[in-house]
């Protein structure tokens, strides 16, 4: 039960890690969006300094990560 119980701590955990919106792009528009909307195929804008809101491709553009 200890092992369950620290497993679940530590999704609680990474879950707060995560930003609840993400900023999608429509065409030329950018529009703010719950993580819950995005769907595969989706184009995911991320500004430096911001957090990944989901896996995906990076299509253009370069960066570094932090893997906390």
């Amino acid at each position: 039960m200890r092992s369950i119980s620290q497993a679940s701590g530590a999704l609680r955990e990474l879950a707060r890690l995560l930003p609840s919106t993400a900023q999608r792009l429509v065409g030329e528009t950018i529009e703010d969006v719950a993580i819950s909307a995005l769907r595969d195929g989706d184009l995911v804008l991320v500004r430096p300094g911001a957090s990944v809101p989901a896996d995906g491709i990076v299509l253009s553009g370069k960066s570094d990560v932090n893997n906390r």
